[in-house]
């Protein structure tokens, strides 16, 4: 069933997200993927350092000295910098207490570097290690995906089956037709996801003086051969860590079993707050492909979006799963969140405890009980 009497605001719906100011007084450290250098310290925007984990050792190493660090438009991979092995699915950037990572900024060569726009310049913390996700093995669609238009008409036919999506064949192509396109294809079109990173952050053992701001999370694959850990939060993985997460967008993370975009397990209560969470899959029996909730775990999650999470056919909780954890749901919305058994946007499992306010469920569905 279908869930909500609206349609068609898809590609303008956006949340409202006032950037922070940062603290005069706050020691920054910076990066920037095209640093020119000589140096490449952290210490300036044209010195910065061009990989976010030398930026972490740094700030790990200084006992407290550096409480920001700014990140410049640009694609950074756990697996890149000092300590780290190429290609290891394994590494994750490590959330810090007392430290802010802040994306979103112009950096070295623009006129003014300090310049701070999320949507203009986008960080992006990826999990795609080899950088192939949407090249190598992908068919015609999937590849035209941030494009005006899908060129494989097989793929295209596919996404016009579905109901609410009639449009995109006979009206024209559009963001809403492609993160479909994106998921209908998912497997081609990340032909290589075996190589991602296992979880692209992690909020272990943090409270909620560890903050990360403005940064696109992406491309995590959680898929490990046999473990629960490795089988769920593939763009964040919080145990026992209550971070603030604030105005990020978590964007086409894979995972196995649980938390596409965020796991939360065993005594986590993370601030979510102004962030998206959209295009995250997963293929098995599986469900929350944007925030998971599992025994023993809290979370916040305040003015986020979930637009388009899609799971498998056995999947339930398109958006979003609570299991004997925790909840508290103000000014949310749900649009065109599926799954493929039941709860197209929100699962509540096994004496759960969830506070929804002010949340609008707007067009999701379900193959079974529950659109939303």
């Amino acid at each position: 069933m279908w869930t909500g009497a609206r349609s068609g605001l898809l590609a303008a719906l956006s949340l409202p997200y006032i950037l922070a100011a940062s603290a005069a007084s706050a020691s920054v450290i910076y990066v920037d993927a095209d640093a020119t250098g000589p140096s490449h310290d952290g210490s300036s925007w044209c010195s910065a350092y061009v990989h976010l984990q030398d930026a972490l050792n740094e700030t790990a190493a200084s006992g407290g000295a550096v409480t920001e660090i700014h990140l410049a438009d640009g694609v950074y991979t756990p697996d890149q910098g000092g300590g780290q092995t190429p290609g290891d699915r394994e590494a994750t950037f490590q959330l810090l207490n007392g430290v802010a990572i802040m994306g979103g900024y112009a950096g070295c060569g623009a006129p003014n570097p300090n310049d701070r726009d999320i949507a203009t310049y986008e960080a992006v913390l990826s999990g795609d290690l080899n950088g192939d996700d949407l090249s190598a093995g992908a068919s015609d669609c999937c590849v035209s995906h941030d494009g005006p238009g899908c060129d494989m008409e097989s793929c295209r036919d596919l996404v016009c089956s579905n109901p609410g999506y009639e449009g995109c064949c006979t009206i024209g192509w559009t963001a809403k037709c492609a993160d479909m396109a994106f998921m209908i294809c998912g497997m081609a079109c990340q032909a290589d996801t075996n190589e991602n990173s296992l979880h692209v952050t992690t909020g272990n053992y943090t409270d909620r003086t560890a903050v990360i701001d403005g940064v696109v999370i992406s491309s995590g694959s959680a898929n490990g051969p046999t473990s629960y850990y490795w089988q769920t939060g593939a763009g964040m993985s919080n145990y026992r860590g209550s971070p603030t997460v604030r105005g990020c967008i978590f964007r086409r993370n894979r995972v196995d079993r649980l938390g596409g975009g965020m796991m939360n397990r065993y005594g986590t209560d993370p601030l979510v707050t102004n962030c998206t969470f959209t295009a995250n899959t997963g293929d098995l029996a599986s469900g929350a492909y944007g925030i998971a909730i599992d025994p023993g775990g809290r979370a916040t999650v305040v003015n986020c979006l979930f637009v388009r999470n899609i799971g498998g056919p056995s999947s339930h909780g398109g958006a979003l799963l609570v299991a004997q954890g925790e909840l508290e749901l103000i000014g949310c919305r749900f649009v065109e969140n599926r799954a493929g058994l039941a709860s197209g946007a929100m699962d509540i499992a096994s004496s759960s405890v969830v506070s929804v306010q002010n949340c609008e469920f707007m067009n999701n569905y379900s193959g079974g009980a529950g659109g939303a």
